[in-house]
């Protein structure tokens, strides 16, 4: 360091004249190496330096059409008094394009990361320092960089799942088993969220530090969903309880109505068919002893004790197929329906003698059922038919069949009444 305190003026105004013809003479050799190195870029179109030798020698970075230079340049007085430029210049375009492309990545990731709600945790085992992502951070109710030490675990883990954490965190530091985990932590307005927190152990080959790196997801809304799926399990699970218990209560009394109805049919059977034959024969012995006697509405009277004897007998009948068919498990199969109705219409005009009936038959599908069941059904109808067609002096009747989608629909029609 000069003092300049001791200079006459004489010497002060002498050495500033020297300053200033340094200044103009570094001037001057910036200009020409300037006016050297712009002759030289001119030849090249690829990149472009600035170099500002008045400021300490730095790195310069110019980003030309896709090329990327990395330039340091420094001032230098030789000993002749004169001043020279040097510089160095590197192509560091595919440094450039790397460092873009990671950063393009880095972005996606933590976008990707905080769509997701997954933070990252890397512990370095030889330093004992952990870095956290601010998502990690927010999750947990914190500010960011609030813990970098392992104590932080025991500061936020909720106390009942703090003894499984780190029994897991020691096995993944051991390299017994990666550490994968659900816990709940407890943030510090006391609220608790649940996390799934996974990472391994990481060893680098040429330093051999050991790390743990893995991720840390908010999982609190996919477990209050499952305790509300167990819930309602377990709400379905009671209800299907109860029901069952009802379907068993009201199994029981239908076995006893079906005892009942047995016990019913035994009674019409035995009970009432008995006294109608006796009726019933009793009128036939009146009629072969008496019958030359009796005048005609009297004739009249016997013919309807006979029939409604001879029709009350037949409903007793039907009640005790109805009873039984109830009971009796179906038996499928295919069945022509066509041949069924005839058997049905041959039994009902031997009943229906002496009446003028005409039936006519469409094309009927087969279809799947229990013969006997399907017959019981024919017959009832077309006995219908034919009970509520007697007022007419020639009844029709027809029989027909449709398809309805995948369902067969039978229709028996008649001009009778009603």
């Amino acid at each position: 360091m000069i003092d300049y305190s001791k200079w006459s003026k004489e010497e002060m105004i002498w050495e500033l004249e020297n300053l200033k013809k340094e200044a103009s003479q570094s001037r001057l050799a910036y200009k020409k190496s300037e006016k050297r190195f712009q002759t030289l870029f001119n030849q090249v179109t690829d990149y472009l330096l600035v170099l500002d030798p008045f400021t300490k020698p730095s790195p310069v970075i110019v980003d030309l059409n896709e090329a990327a230079w990395k330039m340091h340049a420094s001032v230098m007085k030789t000993t002749t008094g004169n001043y020279q430029t040097n510089a160095q210049v590197l192509d560091i375009t595919d440094f450039i394009v790397s460092k873009n492309e990671l950063a393009e990545k880095t972005f996606r990731l933590e976008k990707a990361q905080q769509i997701g709600r997954v933070g990252f945790l890397d512990w370095d085992l030889e330093t004992n320092k952990i870095i956290l992502s601010d998502l990690v951070y927010e999750m947990y109710g914190l500010p960011p960089k609030t813990f970098n030490t392992p104590e932080f675990v025991s500061s936020v883990v909720y106390p009942p799942d703090l003894e499984m954490v780190s029994k897991n965190l020691e096995f993944a530091i051991q390299n017994k088993k990666s550490y994968n985990v659900e816990h709940r932590i407890r943030r510090p307005d006391g609220s608790l969220i649940w996390v799934h927190a996974m990472a391994e152990l990481v060893v680098d080959e040429e330093s051999g530090k050991r790390g743990l790196l893995g991720t840390i997801r908010d999982i609190t809304m996919q477990k209050e969903a499952r305790q509300k799926i167990r819930l309602y399990s377990k709400q379905l699970e009671k209800k299907v309880k109860e029901r069952t218990r009802d379907m068993e209560v009201i199994n029981r009394k239908l076995k006893e109505s079906n005892r009942e109805l047995d016990s019913f049919a035994y009674s019409v059977s035995h009970d009432l068919k008995a006294p109608l034959r006796a009726i019933n024969g009793f009128a036939r012995e009146l009629q072969h002893l008496v019958w030359d006697r009796l005048n005609e509405e009297e004739k009249e009277y016997l013919d309807i004790v006979l029939e409604s004897s001879v029709k009350m007998v037949h409903l007793v009948d039907d009640l005790l197929k109805l009873s039984r068919s109830g009971r009796k498990k179906p038996t499928m199969r295919k069945v022509a329906v066509r041949p069924l109705v005839k058997d049905v219409l041959e039994k009902l005009q031997d009943t229906y003698k002496g009446r003028d009936i005409k039936v006519s038959i469409a094309n009927l599908y087969t279809v799947q059922a229990d013969i006997s069941l399907l017959g019981e059904v024919f017959y009832n109808l077309l006995d219908n038919a034919f009970k509520y067609t007697g007022t007419r002096d020639h009844a029709e009747i027809s029989v027909s069949s449709s398809l309805k989608g995948d369902k067969v629909v039978f229709s028996i029609t008649d001009n009778g009444v009603g």
